[in-house]
């Protein structure tokens, strides 16, 4: 599990390219979307980015916000794994 600093991050104001970037440098496939404070808004994925590019050629101007998904599901760090498969549920 990654925590903090090692969860690959944008903040609200990047766009699909910055987050492109980011999802390239981790290799994660997923990108946490975060306002100011650092907390998370939203996620984009490598299947969201894939989405995008099918939808429009260029892409470079959008904005994460507008095309990440709001308000995902969580789980504390304390949480068991039994706990996520419950809320993936």
């Amino acid at each position: 599990m990654r925590r903090d600093e090692e969860v690959p991050r944008v903040n609200t104001e990047a766009n699909v390219m910055d987050a492109m970037l980011e999802l390239s440098r981790t290799g994660l496939g997923l990108v946490a979307v975060c306002d100011e404070a650092n907390r998370v808004q939203g996620v984009f994925t490598d299947g969201d980015l894939r989405r995008v590019i099918e939808r429009m050629h260029d892409f470079s101007n959008v904005q994460i916000r507008d095309v990440m998904h709001a308000n995902p599901r969580r789980v504390r760090p304390e949480q068991l794994a039994v706990d996520a498969v419950a809320v993936m549920e």
